[in-house]
């Protein structure tokens, strides 16, 4: 149970710190976007925190599994690079127009920038979360 332990706190460390980075968006972007390097710092943070949550999330479901590491990986890039790629049809911005909420999950428009930002996003806390494995099974 201690290891286990250990792991949550470790998922919960570094979704925390990346979930900070999203708050650190949602606060720039409702401040300043009118400068282009604020704007596009602001979208890369809220980009790779969802990333970072979406990837401990998946690592928390699959993590007594033996291949989870991979499992997460693959999880975490179809979901994350889906929702995104989900922006070129028009059920996103439907679905924001009639529940706004929805716009924090699904975002607004597609943007090919945020593709590595996903990637980032999900690599770095993998590969935190993969080096941390103490093999719970």
């Amino acid at each position: 149970m201690g290891i286990f332990m250990g792991k949550i706190k470790t998922h919960f460390l570094v979704g925390l710190v990346f979930i900070c980075l999203g708050i650190i968006s949602v606060i720039i972007q409702k401040i300043n976007t009118d400068i282009e390097i604020i704007a596009l710092f602001a979208n890369a943070f809220g980009t790779l925190s969802w990333a970072v949550v979406f990837t401990v999330i998946f690592s928390l479901i699959f993590s007594r599994l033996e291949k989870w590491k991979y499992i997460t990986l693959i999880f975490s890039l179809i979901f994350c690079l889906g929702i995104e790629f989900l922006q070129l049809t028009n059920f996103s911005a439907a679905a924001t127009k009639r529940y706004p909420a929805l716009h924090y999950l699904l975002g607004a428009s597609f943007d090919i920038t945020d593709l590595p930002w996903y990637v980032v996003g999900i690599f770095i806390p993998w590969q935190i979360l993969a080096k941390n494995d103490r093999g719970i099974k």
